[in-house]
């Protein structure tokens, strides 16, 4: 019997995931949902007592975990590595990406995304529909580009940054680890480590809570032994 493909996750990601890239032989596990509400003939399990068995019968996974969770996939991921599975990239067909661009480890690249020359794209991240990535820029780990962002030449964006639907970061701008940039937003400026912004221009809003605080994540992944 074939190894199956896991996938971490029964919402929104799973679905496109299974839909945009037609993935075979997949299991879903997902421990908050009692249901999937998407139809699918891949088998789901919610109870961390068969996550080993499912871990036995799956060669390779992908995290199907967006938003604002950059480093809980980083951390469920890295995890998972270590039980063997081999981490799984999903770029889809239409994405335009220019050869010198470097990818990291189980990256997932919606439709239509342009990412243009000597971008670096660090492990875990994802990249959605009709996003641009403009020239010379470095993205860390668990990095999530909303739809249709845009992001200039040159920017720096760290580990765990998030950024909006529709949101516009200008040339050479750095954006801090697990800061978050809201939807419709234009950055004309740095964003510090764990900051929200939003606006035009962008402006400081709230801190933002770091994933490690996050009590029912960290009790869960405590559960993956």
């Amino acid at each position: 019997m074939s190894k199956k493909t896991l996938l971490w996750g029964g919402g929104a990601k799973a679905m496109l995931a299974l839909e945009l890239f037609d993935l075979k032989d997949v299991i879903i596990f997902d421990p908050f949902i009692k249901k999937l509400k998407i139809k699918t003939k891949a088998e789901f399990f919610n109870k961390y007592s068969d996550l080993n068995k499912i871990i036995k019968r799956c060669s390779k996974f992908h995290i199907c975990i967006g938003g604002m969770n950059g480093k809980i996939r980083t951390l469920i991921a890295k995890k998972l590595i270590l039980k063997k599975l081999a981490p799984i990239s999903l770029i889809h067909k239409s994405s335009l990406i220019h050869k010198s661009v470097k990818i990291g480890k189980m990256i997932m690249i919606m439709p239509n995304v342009v990412i243009n020359p000597f971008v670096k794209i660090g492990d875990y991240s994802v990249i959605n529909t009709s996003a641009v990535v403009e020239h010379d820029c470095v993205l860390g780990k668990g990095v999530d580009i909303m739809g249709s962002a845009s992001i200039a030449g040159f920017c720096n964006l760290k580990n765990y940054a998030t950024v909006g639907t529709n949101a516009t970061i200008f040339p050479r701008i750095t954006l801090g680890e697990n800061c978050f940039v809201g939807s419709g937003s234009v950055v004309n400026k740095n964003v510090k480590k764990n900051e929200i912004v939003v606006g035009n221009p962008a402006k400081f809003l709230k801190k933002n809570i770091s994933d490690e605080k996050n009590d029912i994540t960290m009790d869960n992944l405590k559960r993956i032994k």
